[in-house]
């Protein structure tokens, strides 16, 4: 519901809607630019792989080791040599770039610090509101409330969603991490077949391998999406009992008391920036296992 412009046009309003469209611009660009830097790590890494797998397929053919692949006999040739020497340096080149720029310019942390101020831009906002129209009239601290309440039913469809999100992409993560932990394992137990276009398809499978760790980061961003999921249902499940007590602030808003209300406003708010913390306190100690094993 939207408000009246006694309500919406107040300086107090505008100028905290001013400052939460600041912090949350500020946090989508920084997520944009951190998700950018990673992904762009993740395929410079992959790339750098690939090539260095083929070329040293190349390699072992020209040394004489007998194969029956036309992949082998095609890479042999000095012709293919430099280009693949030449895409390997750019793609590390690339990657180291795009690791140290997600490290130095601390695209995360920026993320992460606006987004919290914007959260909490949002709960001032509702509080300013119920307080602006406790002032001007019993009408406009209604026309509040019914915002307040809209804002509630949001925030738990949101947490809804957000659940089914997070539940998903731990899922499809873990997935194909124990595809590629497979892949590895079964890379290092087929050394003795002589089929050698098999033998190729593994041994590229096994060089990509640290490439697409990297970009599953050893299963972290699944327990983190797992740990979001839980998060999530928690706040769920306690913001929807303190909905089931908004007959108190109902009555606050019918009696016009302003006291009554902002204290049930207040368990709502609680509720929200636990889930705020945890969100910020799951993405910082997914940062920190990651700088542990030596991932931007």
């Amino acid at each position: 519901m939207s408000l009246p412009a006694s309500i919406s046009q107040h300086v107090r309003i505008v100028s905290l809607t001013q400052g939460r469209e600041r912090n949350a611009a500020m946090a989508r660009s920084a997520k944009s630019k951190f998700h950018c830097s990673i992904q762009s790590f993740v395929v410079a890494t992959l790339i750098a792989a690939i090539a260095g797998g083929l070329l040293l397929y190349g390699i072992e053919a020209t040394e004489g080791e007998p194969t029956n692949t036309a992949l082998a006999d095609f890479l042999a040739k000095d012709q293919w040599r430099t280009p693949l020497l030449i895409l390997q340096a750019l793609s590390l080149g690339i990657a180291a770039f795009c690791g140290h720029l997600a490290s130095v310019r601390g695209f995360e942390k920026v993320w992460i610090k606006n987004r919290l101020l914007a959260e909490e831009g949002r709960l001032d906002l509702q509080r300013a509101a119920l307080e602006i129209g406790h002032e001007n009239s019993p009408e406009d601290f209604v026309h509040a409330s019914d915002a307040f309440k809209d804002f509630v039913n949001s925030q738990l469809s949101y947490l809804e969603k957000a659940q089914e999100k997070s539940d998903a992409l731990s899922g499809w993560l873990a997935v194909w991490g124990a595809i590629i932990a497979g892949a590895s394992a079964l890379a290092a137990a087929i050394g003795g077949l002589d089929n050698k276009t098999v033998l190729i398809l593994i041994a590229l499978l096994g060089v990509c391998t640290p490439a697409l760790v990297v970009a599953l980061r050893s299963f972290s961003d699944a327990s983190a999406a797992k740990e979001r999921t839980k998060l999530h249902a928690h706040t769920w499940h306690e913001l929807n009992k303190i909905r089931g007590e908004m007959t108190a602030f109902d009555d606050a808003i019918t009696a016009h008391d302003l006291d009554v209300a902002l204290a049930y406003v207040e368990n709502v708010f609680d509720v929200l920036r636990a889930d705020h913390k945890g969100f910020a306190a799951v993405r910082g100690d997914f940062a920190r296992n990651r700088g542990a094993n030596g991932d931007p």
